[in-house]
């Protein structure tokens, strides 16, 4: 007879969203065994390009330092991966929560019956292979598309809600996989969302909210991040370079310097105009730190 032996963690998690006192909307957080938590954490893109160099070792490692930086939450990006079971044993036993990520992000899917009858099959597996875990705190049906069709014209204000078809996947399809087979976890239709017909995703009072008005939209400076916090910022940041030793391993010894065509060409960050990273690293620096020359120097300077 077939055996199955699961290590399991016992808790109770709800996500709260309740009236503000003396505000619109409403909150957007996650109360854990009765006490009401402030998830402090991070996005988690596959730790390698090559998939297979990531060893059980490695994950540890990776999650042992985010709960050494006091994370408590690790929310897998919709355009990653559904991660390794060592990925999530480590968050069971260090005490990260993780906001899952259903595999879509960034694009305008189709919903058309062959494709949707793929996705219940990826989803069922998916939550079939997670839902044991304690540190599983809620599913999410993607990244950035509810956006994405605002761009375009297919969601938003004013915008009939059956222009947007993918919304069959992420308001009716995924739920429903998530209420069959892990009913008493939350499930949330996307990153960021904001629920009602015709809302806008980066509604500040309502869901989660994406922040980029620092670094990748009109690069507000750092200290105002204030003027862009949300009910729950589920992503915001800032670029900096990897670690001198990374650079190293990958660069010329001629080609080792702040403005080389190499480190320019490994930067791929931007905006809409195009990747241009390199320019944004360089006026962060210029508006608070004294300029630098060394390559040792402008990695430090990026990553302070």
């Amino acid at each position: 007879m077939a055996q199955d032996q699961r290590r399991i963690g016992l808790r109770r998690l709800r996500l709260v969203q309740a009236p503000v006192e003396g505000e619109a909307g409403s909150s957007f957080h996650f109360e854990l065994n009765g006490q009401d938590l402030f998830a402090g954490g991070a996005n988690w893109i596959p730790d390698d390009n090559l998939l297979e160099r990531i060893t059980p070792a490695r994950y540890r490692e990776r999650v042992g330092q985010a709960a050494a930086a006091n994370m408590n939450m690790l929310r897998i990006w919709g355009g990653g991966i559904y991660e390794h079971e060592a990925f999530y044993e480590a968050c069971d036993e260090l005490g990260l929560l993780v906001w899952q990520d259903f595999m879509f992000a960034c694009g305008l899917y189709p919903a058309n019956a062959a494709f949707q009858a793929s996705v219940r099959a990826e989803a069922e597996a998916a939550v079939k292979r997670l839902r044991h875990h304690a540190c599983l705190a809620l599913w999410c049906g993607n990244n950035e598309d509810y956006m994405l069709a605002e761009s375009v014209g297919l969601a938003g204000p004013g915008v009939p809600a059956d222009k947007f078809e993918a919304r069959a996947i992420y308001e009716g399809l995924l739920p429903d996989v998530c209420a069959a087979l892990d009913p008493d976890r939350p499930y949330w239709p996307g990153s960021p969302f904001t629920p009602g017909d015709g809302a806008r995703s980066s509604d500040a009072t309502v869901g989660d909210r994406h922040s980029w008005e620092v670094w990748h939209q009109q690069m507000l400076p750092y200290q105002r991040y204030g003027d862009v916090q949300a009910r729950f910022v589920s992503e915001f940041g800032m670029q900096s370079h990897p670690s001198l030793a990374l650079l190293e391993s990958v660069l010329p010894e001629e080609e080792r310097f702040p403005e080389s065509r190499t480190v320019q060409w490994h930067n791929k960050a931007g905006s809409a105009a195009g990747p241009d990273g390199h320019r944004r690293l360089s006026v962060y620096q210029a508006d608070n730190l004294r300029a630098t020359t060394t390559l040792a120097g402008h990695v430090y300077a990026t990553q302070f």
